[in-house]
């Protein structure tokens, strides 16, 4: 297994002062993005070129290559012929696998076997997804956009989130009291470049600005963030 964080840190860190030296890591499939191997392979996933062939995935960039063998989560988990081509150790039989499958619990298989991450019983989107929708929007001026704006506080943030119809979406994030104003003025900016349909927003220490807003002839619909409203919304998502 990936030795802990700081650990691999430090022999990571240290490899530059070996001119030439390179970092080797060999782990099973583990759990949680957050963790040393989960960040490694997630950086890896959104690398320039990535390639996958079956139960292979071949992804790299100028600093960073990773070789995965793992069982696509549409296989199925039974077909012993399958878990056998993502074990590349030629001693790993198929009846070894079938004895295995029927030892271990399927999420300990899946993992140990199949190779496939376990942070939770399915992904709703695969790993490195995120990474690599990370870009420059290109926003064109006076196009129709939507803005959501939620405001924090002094222990949490504000953000004023815009989308354009082609789902692209652009985000600035305010930390402290002045958050609010900072969404303000970011708001009354995006009106001034683009054709600003409305803005969502939580009424929440939101209410005053909604109605300056407003007054400024910027069409404003408070969101309330209620079970009743985000739940449906998530499941949609």
């Amino acid at each position: 297994m990936l030795p802990e964080t700081s650990v691999y840190t430090t022999l990571r860190t240290g490899v530059m002062k070996c001119p030439g030296s390179k970092l080797i890591v060999i782990s099973t499939a583990g759990q949680g993005a957050d963790s040393a191997l989960g960040g490694l392979r997630t950086r890896a996933l959104a690398q320039p070129k990535v390639v996958r062939k079956g139960g292979f995935s071949d992804a790299h960039g100028p600093n960073l290559r990773m070789l995965e063998w793992s069982l696509p989560e549409d296989a199925d988990l039974d077909d012993m012929k399958a878990v056998t081509a993502v074990n590349p150790a030629s001693w790993i039989t198929a009846a070894d696998l079938a004895e295995q499958r029927e030892a271990v619990p399927e999420m300990a298989f899946r993992r140990f076997h199949a190779n496939q991450w376990t942070e939770r019983e399915s992904h709703w989107l695969p790993a490195g997804a995120w990474q690599q929708c990370v870009g420059e929007p290109a926003f064109t001026e006076g196009e129709p956009i939507g803005v959501g704006v939620d405001v924090g506080g002094d222990k949490s943030a504000s953000a004023v989130v815009w989308i354009n119809q082609e789902h692209q979406a652009g985000c600035e994030i305010y930390h402290g009291d002045a958050g609010v104003l900072d969404c303000i003025d970011l708001i009354r900016e995006l009106a001034g470049r683009y054709d600003l349909r409305e803005v969502m927003y939580d009424p929440w220490r939101f209410g005053q600005a909604a109605q300056e807003l407003e007054q400024q002839r910027i069409i404003v619909t408070a969101f309330p963030q209620t079970d009743v409203r985000m739940v449906p919304a998530s499941d949609r998502l």
